[in-house]
Parts: C-alpha cells; sequence; structure tokens
C-alpha cells in the first residue's frame, strides 16, 4: 500500500506492484493419431481343393473345402456392407481413406462476445478457494464506450488508444467492515500484445475510476495492472484508516478479487 500523496508522476517509470500474478496457460490438446488400418488377407492361389486327397481321409476334404468358401463368401460381404455403411450408403471407390470422426463439439463458455460490467460486476464478489476466502459487496457498475477517459492525464488515455484500447468496462465494491472501496476496470484491446504493452507502460496509479469508485476518504491506497490475453485487469483499493489489522486485511482483499478477476479471461 502506498500513499496517494507520494504517486510517482505520470511520465516517470511505471512501478511494478508485484500483485495478481497470471494464470499459467492451459495444456495444449494434441489431437488423437489416427488409427492406421492394415489387412493380411492374400488370396489363396493354391488349388489344393483339385488335389487328390490323401489315401487315409477319403471324401473328407470336399465338405471342409466347401465350408471355408463359404465362409470367405460371408466375411466378405460383410466388409462390404461395413464401408458401405461407413460412406454414407455410397458405394467406396477402390484406395478411398475411410472417412475421419466429426469433431466433438466443446461448449462455449457463458460469455458475449462484447464484454459488459454485468458478466463481471454483476452481484457481489464472494471468494472461496481452499483456506483463501473474501467478500465485498456490489456498489456500482458501467460500460464504456471507448477508452477517451480510462487514465487521469489526457497523455496517458492518448497512449491507451493508440495501443489498440477499444472500450472498458468498471465496476466498485465495499468491503464488509466498510473501511475499503475497491475499484476495478476492465480495458479491452484489439490484441494480446497491446494489452501486454498497455501493462508495462502505465501502471495503476495512471487510471481514472468512477466518484463513486473514488470518494472513500483514503488514507492509504493500493493497487495492481495485469494483462491477460486481450484484456488489461486494473484494481485500487482505497482504506480509510492506518490500523495495521485492517491495512492487512485489505492488502489480502485486494491481491485475491484482482487475482480472481485476472483468472477470469484465461477461459474467455
Amino acid at each position: 500500500m502506498t500513499d496517494p500523496a507520494n504517486r510517482p508522476a505520470p511520465d516517470g517509470e511505471a512501478v511494478p506492484t508485484g500483485l495478481g500474478s497470471r494464470p499459467e496457460h492451459a495444456p495444449d490438446i494434441v489431437a488423437p493419431t489416427s488409427p492406421q488400418f492394415t489387412s493380411d488377407f492374400q488370396p489363396d492361389t493354391d488349388q489344393r481343393a483339385w488335389a487328390p486327397q490323401p489315401e487315409d481321409s477319403p471324401g473328407q476334404r470336399g465338405p471342409v473345402v466347401l465350408l471355408a468358401a463359404f465362409g470367405v463368401i460371408i466375411l466378405a460381404v460383410v466388409a462390404v456392407l461395413g464401408l458401405f455403411l461407413v460412406n454414407g450408403g455410397n458405394p467406396r471407390e477402390p484406395g478411398d481413406p475411410l472417412q475421419e470422426d466429426p469433431p466433438v463439439a466443446v461448449p462455449a463458455p457463458p460469455f458475449e462476445e462484447r464484454l459488459h460490467a454485468e458478466e463481471l460486476y454483476g452481484e457481489d464478489w464472494d471468494f472461496r478457494m481452499g483456506e483463501a476466502n473474501g467478500f465485498a459487496e456490489l456498489v456500482k457498475n458501467w460500460d464504456h464506450d471507448d477508452c477517451s477517459s480510462a487514465a487521469l492525464f489526457s497523455q496517458d488515455s492518448d497512449l491507451l488508444v493508440e495501443l489498440g484500447c477499444q472500450y472498458r468496462i468498471e465496476g466498485a465494491y465495499m468491503s464488509k467492515d466498510g473501511h475499503t472501496l475497491l475499484a476495478e476496470q476492465v480495458l479491452v484491446f484489439e490484441d494480446d500484445i497491446s494489452a501486454a504493452d498497455a501493462a508495462m507502460r502505465l501502471d495503476w496509479t495512471a487510471y481514472a475510476f468512477q466518484p463513486e469508485g473514488t470518494s472513500l476518504d483514503a488514507e492509504m491506497s493500493g493497487g495492481s495492472a495485469d494483462a491477460n490475453k486481450q484484456y488489461l485487469i486494473v484494481t485500487t483499493a482505497g482504506i480509510d484508516t492506518r490500523d495495521e489489522t485492517i491495512v492487512s486485511e485489505a492488502e489480502e482483499l485486494l491481491h485475491y478479487f484482482h487475482a480472481d478477476h485476472v483468472a477470469v479471461f484465461h477461459w474467455r
């Protein structure tokens, strides 16, 4: 946490905050190897059925050969019928490969194409993961059509627009004890490279928030900015006291609030 009065000048170097590490990428999905089909069947050119029968087994080879012939015919019919069904009822030309199985449909995440504040900031934040937990009550959310007023200074807003910032959403939350106000916005860029560039060039102190998101008479403040894909997530926290216990709880609340929302965009 830092005192707002000691915030670095906007033209200085961005100070890394160390909060909200990005989630690791999901493992690559490796396509299954297509099965290989081989055939060991070779036509029997030896016409031993017409050879003289051994004297010790007269008349026994004829029925065996006949049954074998019927077996070959039945197997051939089954094979042709199977290929006919696999090929959709159309005769398959010699040498045509078997059709591949259709791809398995994977349900898409429940997100709209355009990001709206209600998707991320539509209700109270109630976080639980193992022993970690956090809660904050929703104050209000906003949709912004562009990024022209995303930063405190016009030159920083112009930079965001130049980097390809298209629009942004915003939300404000209050802690259960009423001492910490969380404000967060998500800026949507054209691609992940632009979002990462913006995260490196501007830290959380450069961004402007709605009046309801900064109305707390803050004694201390903190924040973090991280990119995930084409989304830049900027989170701040204001505390109205310097009580060590409350400050420690606010730091933990800020960390989980920011990290939870950064992770959301791993699946979007």
